[in-house]
């Protein structure tokens, strides 16, 4: 109810971050910017200052633009969740080390 009430006052005002209930959001792409401990710890993996909003009510919401995120946050019932954000040299990591290992196979 928090983060429905809160989206629902967010959609009258743009701004380039929003608090949403316990979340600071910053959009394009939607990400969190801060979150208060309690409602951190109430997910399976602890949500952490750059994770991404990946899903809404069980719809998939990442690239969406902030009016559509924030109409989906005030309708739905609960059930959002967060994917981990990784960086670009990350991913490069990860890929050069796919391309090491088959190299040796």
């Amino acid at each position: 109810k928090e983060i429905r009430e809160a989206a629902q006052r967010a959609l009258l005002v743009q701004r380039e971050r929003d608090t949403i209930g316990p979340f600071v959001f910053s959009w394009n792409p939607c990400k969190v910017v801060s979150v208060e401990d309690y409602a951190a710890r109430m997910f399976q993996q602890k949500i952490e200052e750059g994770d991404e909003l990946a899903t809404v009510g069980g719809t998939q919401c990442r690239g969406l633009p902030r009016d559509e995120i924030l109409r989906m946050l005030s309708e739905s019932p609960g059930d959002i969740g967060f994917a981990r954000s990784r960086s670009k040299d990350c991913d490069q990591a990860i890929r050069d080390g796919a391309r090491e290992a088959l190299r040796r196979d």
